[in-house]
């Protein structure tokens, strides 16, 4: 529990940050690697804003961004590629930290955030995304592409248009099966999940 409140004590303070005009940050950093479609990435993200999202080639892109050159100096990417797999791992200061990763469009996720929000652009593949702390939206694409689907929470609200599910409070979650090509595990211990489809995909909760 004191882990919990301390991520929310970092996540509360960022978002005032924000709210009060704090400058985009300018300092910033770059990792890459080529990689295949069809592959597998594992992602361990320490706390920050992330955005997953579909890149225009075949390869692993990483950019992440800091409010001041000491900052960017906490901070790091590191992509290690074996075959049609991929570990990719990002950390940074704890504050106003933030990193966008390209991915081949066609690519099966496994996700660990530390804490922060995470935002998921349209990957078609199978998803295992967790978060500890924060918010967590993924654009699903079609629903009509997973033959399985959990979602939960700890504590916070669980909303999915893209299933037609809505929930709140303690211990939310839901499963559905169908009979696409892709399975979807989402979990958020603390904070808010959002699994949406196509237009209504869009960041909500920043």
């Amino acid at each position: 529990m004191r882990l919990l409140g301390t991520a929310f004590l970092i996540l509360a303070c960022a978002a005032l940050a924000l709210a009060a005009g704090t400058a985009v940050p300018s300092w910033q950093g770059k990792a890459e690697s080529a990689f295949v479609p069809h592959g597998k990435v594992r992602l361990e993200l320490g706390p920050g804003g992330y955005t997953i999202r579909p890149g225009a080639d075949d390869k692993i892109k990483i950019t992440y961004s800091a409010d001041s050159e000491s900052d960017l100096r906490q901070a790091g990417a590191t992509i290690s590629v074996s075959g049609s797999t991929a570990k990719v791992a990002v950390h940074g200061p704890q504050l106003h930290f933030q990193a966008t990763i390209e991915l081949p469009a066609r690519s099966d996720l496994v996700v660990r955030l530390d804490a922060g929000n995470l935002d998921v652009e349209e990957i078609r593949g199978n998803k295992d995304i967790e978060s500890h702390a924060g918010n967590l939206e993924i654009d699903v694409g079609s629903p009509d592409d997973y033959n399985l689907v959990d979602a939960s929470v700890y504590t916070g609200n669980l909303d999915a248009p893209a299933f037609h599910v809505s929930k709140s409070g303690l211990f939310r979650s839901f499963h559905t099966t169908g009979s696409g090509e892709f399975q979807l595990h989402a979990h958020v211990a603390a904070g808010n999940l959002k699994l949406s489809s196509g237009a209504s995909a869009r960041p909500s909760f920043q």
